[in-house]
């Protein structure tokens, strides 16, 4: 039972009329749709797979948790028309985003970011620094993503300390596949929100069992629009504690867009693939090159009150990054054949650039070479079980070189640090008495930090640390029919600190935050238990997911209550912390007949995640969420209109010195989409069109796991376009 409440104010009631209205416009649409290829006295029956194009199919793996992986395939991705991996992934449930800005956005897992989440690619990491602060990019654009894969919870243990909250692993399509095609795949998207383009090719050639492919991307972008101001009169009241009093406001406050906002980006890669004797030999080489800007708010570290006379960065430069990540991959793999497990063995080397700049001083310089190594085998055992197991092997050499101009003249500091180790991994899942299903797993983790260049005075005892984690999960599911299954599983996982949490210390502009390390930081363990129902009938699918977490020693940076350098003094802390939530999925499928389908989907998830030490909420959890989706699909024409709605959050820890972006609470809103694509066909070419709108009523939005959710709101109404040609 649904119930309007018409006492609402009137500008309410005028926006839920006008979702109602869409839904009501969008289910006619999509009726209509499916109605003219639907035929006379048609009856219900299983919708048959639709027809896609070819690709690689995942490899069997042992699930480790009932409904906590997601696979999203080539076709989706292209239909999301996102400009980042966050953006593709920021409603899934219990998956949001970082949004430090449409370059910077990186994946969140049930509240989790940064070190917790890993991001892979090919299950090797990506070797960028993202994970080290929210205004790093990902490295990459997901143009040419084969596929996207989510873990959340359990089945992350593959992945060890760098994953203990989630991870995302993704096929970049850098290497054909023995059973692609021969095939050239152009690609064009433009977007009204920000002037957005972007151009890629693709080409897959080869000559016996030898496979080559090509690719090239352009991807450019301007300021992005919003439906109001960009900072909140809350936040410039709150932050004049920061400036002296001649100082009306740190700088105007920007309207219609958000400045510094744009983007360029440029990727080439080239990969090939040879198959012999059973087995698959390739390798690639791609270079990730983009620039881009993040909003600031006027506060600088170098002359933060654009004092006359000081040659320093002041409050009206912008922050640009300049990244450069090149990477070489390689793998070797043996399938599953004559009762011998499927084997594989992949490696990279990555070269990671990053400049970072206010107006034209350069400020922060950063550098990463890293070297990885990962062998895995996976056997199915003659009583329908899978067995899988692995280790690996990685080398990564950062550096850090920041200039300061609080002083006036340029300070530079160097800081430098290594990592290398390895590890060992098995996982396990085995049928037995026809309706259950047990599943365990283990990853033992050895790793070493050190500080290469400790200034005069660092202990000894903390140059250099040393950590081994042993994280374990097991699992047990039961199918009552059928229809219905049930799984209840927990895991106990560890991580040592990073280099960053424990050695680097620097100013940072484009946070606005001055970061301190702590070398006698511990190891963080969480404990989580979770429960998960999953049903599948003939119209309806049903997921729940209900789990709760408990860390110890978890890591997190806390606000100090001072400045240093003009910057907000935040620490690295250990306290215990507490993660619990829901998540869910209904799907009802409303009429179906041979291709032709109207569905009605609802995703919601919700979470609390405290700080257990202080007794407070942590910072940047995300709120609670809905999606109403209703979808139609008649042959190779597809449409959708869907509501979002994200629920205000208003628990956020107490102010400790002036407010910050995370600190403040957050508003609801809604959005409302819609999205149409239609696939022409001939013979061997296949034309895609797509059209998609997002945040049709251009309501104002902010993101509250954003470090800057009061100074840049989400985009405004956004109209995307792409065509796809595959011939």
């Amino acid at each position: 039972m649904i119930c309007i409440k018409t006492t609402a104010p009137a500008h309410r009631r005028n926006r839920l009329k006008a979702l109602i209205y869409g839904l009501g416009g969008g289910l006619g649409l999509c009726l209509c749709l499916a109605g003219a290829a639907a035929g006379p006295g048609d009856d219900f029956h299983e919708l048959d797979p639709l027809e896609t194009r070819a690709r690689a199919e995942p490899a069997p793996r042992p699930a480790l948790a009932l409904g906590l992986t997601r696979d999203i395939e080539a076709d989706d991705l292209t239909d999301r028309l996102a400009g980042t991996l966050a953006d593709i992934l920021a409603w899934e449930p219990g998956v949001t985003a970082s949004f430090y800005s449409p370059a910077a956005n990186r994946p969140v897992i049930r509240g989790l970011d940064g070190y917790r989440v890993g991001v892979f690619e090919n299950r090797l990491g990506t070797g960028d620094v993202s994970d080290t602060s929210p205004d790093h990019a990902v490295a990459m654009d997901p143009a040419f993503m084969r596929r996207v894969t989510v873990y959340k919870g359990t089945p992350a243990l593959r992945f060890g300390g760098a994953a203990i909250g989630g991870a995302v692993d993704i096929d970049g399509g850098w290497i054909p596949q023995p059973e692609e095609p021969q095939r050239t795949r152009l690609l064009a998207q433009a977007e009204t929100v920000n002037d957005g383009r972007l151009a890629a090719i693709e080409h897959t050639a080869g000559a016996g069992r030898v496979l080559v492919r090509g690719q090239a991307l352009y991807r450019e972008s301007g300021d992005y629009r919003i439906p109001g101001r960009a900072r909140t009169e809350a936040y410039d009241e709150a932050n004049r504690v920061r400036l002296p009093p001649t100082v009306p406001a740190p700088a105007p406050n920007p309207e219609g867009r958000v400045p510094n906002t744009g983007l360029r980006a440029r990727s080439a890669g080239l990969g090939t693939l040879a198959a012999a004797g059973g087995w698959e030999v390739g390798a690639a080489v791609n270079g990730y090159f983009t620039e881009y800007g993040v909003p600031t708010d006027g506060h600088s570290h170098g002359n933060p009150f654009s004092e006359p006379g000081v040659t320093a960065p002041s409050a009206f430069d912008p922050v640009r990054i300049d990244l450069q990540n090149m990477r070489v991959l390689a793998i070797a793999r043996r399938p599953a054949q004559g009762g011998a497990p499927t084997l594989d063995a992949r490696g990279r080397f990555s070269r990671f650039r990053q400049n970072e700049r206010e107006g034209s001083f350069p400020t922060n310089a950063f550098r990463r070479t890293e070297t990885e190594a990962r062998g895995e085998a996976l056997h199915s055992t003659q009583a329908g079980g899978l067995l899988s197991g692995g280790l690996s092997a990685f080398r990564a050499d950062y550096r850090n070189r920041n200039t300061s101009y609080f002083l006036g003249p340029p300070v530079v500091d160097v800081l430098s640090s290594r990592d290398h180790g390895g590890a060992v991994f098995a996982l396990a899942e085995q049928p037995f008495a026809e309706r259950w299903t047990v599943e365990a797993g283990a990853h033992l983790g050895f790793r070493h930090a050190a500080r290469r260049d400790p200034p005069e005075g660092f202990p000894e005892a903390f140059r250099s640390r040393r950590f081994a984690t042993l994280s374990t999960a097991a699992g047990l599911r039961f199918h009552l029919t059928t229809a219905l299954e049930i799984g209840v599983h927990f895991a106990e996982g560890r991580r040592g600190p990073a280099s960053e949490e424990l050695f680097i210390e620097a100013p940072h502009e484009a946070t606005g935050i001055y970061r301190i390390p702590d070398p006698a930081l511990r190891r963080e363990r969480v404990r989580s238990a979770e429960v998960v129902a999953l049903y599948r009938g003939d119209r309806l699918l049903l997921q729940a997911n209900a789990f709760i977490r408990d860390f110890d020693g978890f890591i997190f940076l806390r606000n100090q209550g001072f400045e240093i350098e003009g910057l907000v003094a935040y620490r690295h802390v250990q306290s215990p912390a507490r993660f619990h939530g829901l998540e869910g999925t209904a799907r009802l499928t409303l009429w179906t007949n041979e291709e032709r389908r109207l569905y009605l989907q609802i995703d919601a998830d919700f979470l609390r995640g405290q700080d257990r030490g202080r007794e407070q909420p942590l910072p940047r959890i995300p709120p609670a969420r809905a999606a109403l989706r209703l979808a139609a699909e008649a042959g190779r024409t597809a449409a959708f209109i869907e509501t979002r709605r994200a629920f205000a959050q208003n628990r956020v820890p107490d102010s400790v010195f002036g407010t910050l972006a995370y600190q403040a609470p957050t508003p609801a809103y809604t959005f409302l989409n819609a999205g149409l694509r239609i696939s022409l066909k001939a013979g061997d070419q296949d034309l895609r069109l797509i059209l998609r709108g997002e945040n049709l009523l251009d309501h104002e939005a902010r993101h509250h796991p954003s470090f800057l959710k009061d100074i840049a709101p989400l985009p405004g109404r956004s109209l995307r376009a792409g065509i796809e040609w595959i011939f």
